[in-house]
């Protein structure tokens, strides 16, 4: 009964509620008196704390400069030793971070379209035989500054050179007949809605999204809206329930002209049927001197501002 009564009228001290300096300071007293040679068990009934703590600060003194175990910093393995610890080494990940950063899977004949975890995988299996688990790979992943990001699209058919010279020399020259001719530049298109619409996700440095090349056939659905948008942001657009037709792009245009408060108007749009129709540039030739149109390369409607 007395030593319990003892107890109750003196409580251990829980370290974990004191602030740093208290700790720091409680800590230094029972390191001084373990230097000193007093016994733990002493110590823990001077101090009212645990005898298990006394016991982590003299092991902290055998691996530490006073100094050190008295801050209580934690010992983690130097920058070798978490370089030996790594799945992969510092010039492994570097290759690997290189080479999905440079290739596609599709190029490394991989069976995927993006980077995804399972190819990442696969790559360093094959490259450097080892098996990786995806909660590493992910660590990894974010350490080199990526996050999984869904991809933009890219027609394989699209000549690269071509869009080059268009946006380099072609459209500068648009811009500046626009601006001699105090007329407006639309970028026009038809949107579409698609059942089938890709939301697969891949990794790719942060800020930089990953592309998926498709047949310039499969980029598009069926057309419900034509729209242009004007250099400085403003919009036209016009909504229907079928696809849209000469007809309906004709139609759009007459608006647009109708519209534009006497001001020509140079409309920019994509290689579909349409804006090639013959009763669409019948059209544009009878009214040149309120319209023009020009066209992006083929199979690029990413650089379609209104895209």
């Amino acid at each position: 009964m007395t030593e319990r009564a003892s107890n109750i009228e003196n409580p251990k001290i829980d370290a974990r509620h004191l602030s740093v300096t208290d700790q720091k300071d409680l800590r230094s007293r029972g390191m001084k008196m373990l230097k000193a040679g007093i016994s733990q068990r002493k110590i823990a009934a001077c101090l009212g704390i645990c005898r298990s703590t006394v016991f982590k600060w003299s092991k902290l003194l055998k691996g530490k400069s006073f100094e050190e175990a008295v801050r209580g910093e934690k010992r983690g393995p130097t920058t070798a030793g978490k370089e030996r610890q790594s799945a992969l080494t510092g010039a492994q990940q570097a290759s690997i971070r290189e080479t999905i950063i440079d290739r596609t899977p599709a190029q490394l004949r991989f069976d995927f379209s993006l980077w995804t975890l399972s190819a990442i995988q696969e790559l360093i299996l094959r490259t450097y035989q080892v098996k990786i688990s995806p909660t590493t790979l992910s660590k990894y992943l974010r350490r080199w500054g990526f996050t999984v990001q869904r991809p933009a699209k890219s027609a394989i058919e699209q000549d690269s050179e071509r869009v080059s010279q268009w946006f380099n020399e072609i459209y500068p020259g648009i811009a500046a007949k626009a601006k001699r001719q105090n007329a407006e530049i639309y970028w026009a298109d038809e949107t579409s809605v698609q059942q089938d619409t890709n939301w697969v996700r891949g990794f790719s440095p942060m800020g930089q999204t990953p592309k998926v090349r498709l047949h310039g056939s499969h980029l598009h659905g069926a057309a419900v809206m034509i729209s242009a948008v004007q250099n400085q942001g403003k919009v036209h657009f016009k909504i229907q329930e079928r696809a849209v037709n000469a007809r309906d792009y004709l139609s759009f245009l007459q608006d647009l002209v109708n519209d534009s408060n006497g001001r020509k108007i140079f409309v920019i749009a994509d290689n579909a049927r349409i804006h090639h129709a013959r009763l669409v540039v019948d059209w544009v030739e009878q009214n040149k001197d309120r319209i023009e149109l020009y066209f992006l390369p083929p199979y690029s409607p990413e650089h379609n501002s209104d895209e």
